[in-house]
Formats: C-alpha cells, structure tokens, sequence
C-alpha cells in the first residue's frame, strides 16, 4: 500500500469506490477580440456548476495503482504535497472535464495562464513559433498533477492549451484596460507603473505591443 503524505494525513481519506462518470458537453468559443474578452466561456461555466465546498470527494492515485478519496478541502496548494500522487479528472465525450476536480484544475491553469515561465508575455501571440516549448511546459505541469481518462488524452491536452490560450489572452486585456491609459499617464510612467509579478522585459514588451496597436487604430481612422 502507498504511503500516504505527512502532510495529506489531515485530510480525510478513504478508499476508492468506483463512481460514474457524468458527461457534460461544452462548446469553446475562441475570441479573436482580446477587449472584449471576459474569459473562457467553457471553463467558467464549468466552474459555475462543479461543487466548490467538499461536498464529493476527489480521487488520488499513486503510481502504483493505489487510490485514496479526499473528502475534505483540497486547492491547488495541496497538489504539491502528493508525492507522486496525482488528482483523478473526470471527462465528458470531447475530453472536457467535469466533476468537482474540474474546479481545481481550472484554478491550475488560471495560475500557468497569469505566470511568466509558462505563459510569457513578451510572445505577441499564441501561435507563435516560440510558444511551442511553452506548451509542452503546460501540457508537463498539468499531467504531473493531474491524471485523464486514456482514451481522452489528446482530447483533453487540446481542451488545456484552448482553456490557458483564452485566460492568458483575457489575462493581457485586463492588464491593458488597468494600466495602458495614455491619457492619463505618459509612456514612461507606464512602464514605471509594472505590476510586480510581471518581470521588466514581458512588461515592456507587453507595453510595446499596446503601441503598436494604438498606433495602427490611429492611422486607420485617420486614413478614412
């Protein structure tokens, strides 16, 4: 039997009973408009739906096949005291995950979509080339701590990246409409103004990218 983490031994635990899967489809919308994104519509309503409080439990399994229920509260700061363990996820048809421990992997990849190593915002756009080492830095962070029906793999790695792709896209529109009002700071005082967890180079180049597109609206408008 696995041992079960020092600090996991306040949670409750129990053995794993098979529970049924529920199946719930969702359809990801993919916004182009990052002013006008308000954040992953599927994620969101997911969260809306799966149970907040420990009110089901969330299945744990160790490498060695061993499963345990936690039945208490679980976040993500717990996901770091399993020692190899990893948190069971539920998935409907098109991977897309459902049941209470949804609501801790939206909160995981809400954290990679805001964090500088693995979302970085110096990187103009998603489909960028030197993106492609950044998401298997996501795909590798997620699949540590979290394990997927097989079949569903794929499915589910695709249904990651769209979900972090959507929160890193309406995390930069946030930033923008809090902190790019060049009409009430200069440029300087902007870049001064950096919040603190985004490091110096992202920032100016974040700030950089504003601009750009400040000034292409400019000479839009003023071409008409």
């Amino acid at each position: 039997m696995a041992r079960v983490p020092r600090r996991l031994r306040n949670l409750n635990l129990g053995t794993q009973d098979e529970e049924p899967m529920q199946d719930r489809g969702e359809n990801l919308t993919d916004n182009e408009n990052e002013d006008n994104l308000q954040g992953p519509l599927d994620i969101d309503n997911i969260l809306a739906r799966v149970p907040q409080q420990p009110t089901s439990a969330i299945t744990i399994i160790w490498p060695n096949g061993e499963k345990r229920k936690v039945v208490g509260s679980f976040g993500i700061a717990n996901l770091l005291e399993l020692e190899g363990g990893k948190v069971m996820v539920g998935t409907d048809e098109n991977g897309v995950p459902n049941e209470r421990s949804a609501f801790i992997l939206g909160h995981q990849l809400g954290y990679l979509a805001e964090s500088p190593t693995f979302a970085p915002l110096h990187l103009p756009r998603w489909d960028n080339e030197l993106f492609k080492a950044h998401k298997e830095l996501i795909t590798k962070d997620v699949e540590e701590k979290f394990v997927f029906p097989h079949q569903m793999t794929q499915l589910t790695r695709d249904w990651i990246l769209r979900t972090v792709n959507n929160r890193w896209r309406a995390y930069k529109s946030r930033l923008k409409k809090q902190h790019f009002n060049r009409g009430e700071r200069s440029l300087e005082q902007i870049i001064e103004g950096r919040p603190k967890t985004i490091n110096e180079h992202q920032w100016r180049s974040l700030v950089g990218f504003w601009c750009q597109e400040q000034h292409k609206v400019t000479y839009f408008v003023s071409s008409i």
